[in-house]
């Protein structure tokens, strides 16, 4: 029998069954799904327990070590389908916060955030946020752009 033609199991007994380690750290390196498959349940939590008030879920994250503020604000933005192009499209937040504040409802009572970065016209792209493939990993706290952001996608639904 020629040496190329070979039956399955003796293909079997020399293949690789998995992904060599090196072709996952390449394809980690290009998409961002892997980390936030893996750090979705740390992502999940925070939301959960964090109630106390608007800010907490900041409080809790600070405490633990599986989320940083860019993967957590990536894991928000795919969560409400709002990436970086369509923020990016955002007008500037003055003409619909007067004042850079934006207000919102929470256990129903009035509260404010105090915009730091954004109420006027930045650049909101992945690359500008820090939750593209490339930057994603690089950096782990937030940014006031970051912060302003989160506040954003979480509570500008509800003032």
């Amino acid at each position: 029998m020629s040496k190329y033609k070979r039956t399955l199991e003796e293909l079997k007994k020399n293949a690789v069954l998995h992904w060599p380690e090196e072709i996952l750290q390449k394809a980690g390196d290009i998409s961002v799904l892997p980390k936030l498959l893996q750090t979705q349940d740390s992502f999940i939590s925070v939301l959960k327990v964090a109630d106390k008030n608007p800010l907490a879920w900041k409080s809790v994250m600070e405490q633990g070590n599986a989320l940083t503020g860019p993967i957590f604000l990536k894991h928000l933005m795919v969560m409400t389908d709002i990436g970086g192009e369509a923020l990016n499209k955002l007008p500037p937040l003055k003409n619909y916060c007067p004042g850079g504040i934006l207000l919102f409802d929470w256990e129903h009572q009035q509260w404010e955030y105090q915009f730091k970065e954004i109420q006027e016209k930045c650049s909101l792209t992945n690359s500008a946020l820090q939750v593209d493939s490339k930057k994603l990993f690089e950096s782990g706290d937030f940014t006031d752009k970051m912060l302003d952001v989160t506040m954003l996608l979480l509570f500008a639904s509800t003032g």
